[in-house]
């Protein structure tokens, strides 16, 4: 799925890593380019609030919902309009979060990972996921190239994911020179990346509300005074909404959507803390466990937001 580790989470350190972190700083995640989708998440969001509005004394499955949010802004955003193919790649997406996110034996014994991947059939699962989500983003990133200028226009002259980086690919200025497996692997990593988090973030923190219904009327009272001021949903009011940005934060402490970060290797000897670190080493850093740390929290496990 990663086309060789030539995306940039997992690509080893070096000069094609420091030019795709530069081409995602200032092309794909500049403050310009950010605000650019700012129409797309309103959007989504308040259709969300209208279908929960509409199904008012009805159960919900907010999981799901959430989940579609996060899918649809982030699916706009990076292929500029909703279509079969698109939604044919996110449920590819989240079945391979699904697999990959799940237990697998071979984890337990690396030497002999190949052949427990064999024989539990993952690894044919994935080269079939692999070979589905490729010949998508190939008809994709074809489509972007015949109708470069017609999407364009029809979009208000946003550029979308694709466009931005099929016009990285014929910059000779860039740095590196991307291929197309290369503009697969970088929409891997910006839709899985983006998708799963942002949903799974805002998941635990409806969670740690419904626990904790002081805090939710808090938050409720917040968020309903400063949108019934403006009218409908807008960015820019969340900079008034105080709260609300600590329960995000309190939220990302106790559940981090990724709690074990990406392992990093070391290029050199060193020592930390009095311990020797040789080279060559792998590092993982334990998120999780660091936000619930009782030498920096006086109550680790309690979701408390004015504290954090």
């Amino acid at each position: 799925m990663g086309y060789n580790s030539t995306s940039i989470s997992f690509s080893p350190y070096g000069e094609y890593w420091r030019q795709l972190r530069k081409i995602f700083t200032m092309e794909l995640l500049s403050m310009k380019r950010v605000q650019s989708y700012r129409s797309i998440r309103e959007e989504e969001s308040s259709n969300v609030i209208n279908w929960i509005a509409s199904r008012t004394g009805s159960p919900v499955n907010l999981t799901k919902k959430i989940y579609s949010l996060s899918y649809s802004v982030t699916s706009r955003a990076a292929f500029g309009k909703k279509g079969k193919d698109q939604e044919n790649f996110l449920s590819l997406l989240e079945d391979t979060i699904k697999l990959v996110g799940g237990f697998n034996i071979a984890d337990l014994f690396p030497s002999i990972e190949g052949f427990l991947q064999w024989i539990t059939g993952i690894k044919s699962k994935l080269d079939k996921m692999h070979l589905e989500a490729d010949q998508i983003l190939e008809n994709i990133i074809n489509e972007h190239r015949r109708d470069k200028e017609a999407t364009l226009m029809e979009h208000g002259k946003n550029e979308d994911l694709v466009d931005v980086l099929l016009k990285v690919q014929e910059n000779d200025d860039a740095g590196i020179r991307l291929t197309t497996d290369n503009i697969k692997a970088v929409i891997w990593d910006i839709i899985g990346g983006g998708t799963e988090t942002s949903a799974t973030t805002i998941d635990w923190a409806m969670s740690e509300l419904m626990k904790n219904p002081k805090t939710m009327k808090k938050a409720q009272a917040e968020v309903r005074e400063v949108f019934n001021r403006i009218g409908k949903v807008d960015e820019t009011a969340i900079d008034e909404m105080k709260f609300l940005k600590l329960v995000i934060k309190e939220t990302l402490r106790l559940h981090p959507p990724v709690a074990l970060l990406l392992p990093r290797e070391c290029k050199e000897r060193c020592e930390i803390n009095g311990f020797e670190i040789p080279v060559k080493t792998k590092v993982i850093l334990n998120t999780w466990a660091i936000g619930r740390d009782p030498k920096y929290w006086s109550e680790p496990e309690s979701f408390i937001p004015e504290v954090s």
